[in-house]
Order: C-alpha cells, then structure tokens, then sequence
C-alpha cells in the first residue's frame, strides 16, 4: 500500500473535502509534494512506509501547521482499475 501527505486533510478535512480522505483514500494530484511547503520540506510524492509518511507529516506540520497536512492511502483512479 502507498500513502502521500495531503494537505486540508487533518482536522480541518470536512472543510475542504466531501469525505475524510484519512478514510477514502486521495488521489496522487493531492499529494503536498506539489505544494511550495512540500518542496522546502523534502516531502516525497508517495510513500511505500506509513511510518516514514507520518514522521514526514509531523514535520511539514511544525513547519506549516496551517497547511492542516495528514497522511491518506493513496487511490487508484477508476478508469486505472480497468485497464
């Protein structure tokens, strides 16, 4: 299983999302890699440990508390299920 950090997915998730992506799973787009706090703080784009996701996370926190970041599993996009 992979993660990524998503940010707008801790607490604050339900302001920001339909369903707890904690839960649903996000999509790799979503991943805080992408973002400029991401990229200063070395975040990877997918995580193979979950471990290493949530040591990753605690970090951009402290170093943006409002970005809100958690570590979701990572979806597969439906139409990649079929291929």
């Amino acid at each position: 299983m992979s993660y990524i950090i998503v940010k707008r997915a801790g607490k604050t998730w339900d302001t920001y999302w339909e369903e707890d992506p904690k839960v649903t799973g996000a999509l790799a787009e979503y991943s805080a890699a992408f973002t400029l706090p991401g990229v200063k703080n070395g975040i990877v784009e997918r995580y193979d440990d979950e471990q290493v996701a949530e040591a990753d996370c605690k970090r951009l926190n402290e170093a943006n508390p409002e970005g809100d970041y958690a570590v979701c599993k990572l979806a597969i996009p439906q139409e990649d299920l079929t291929s």
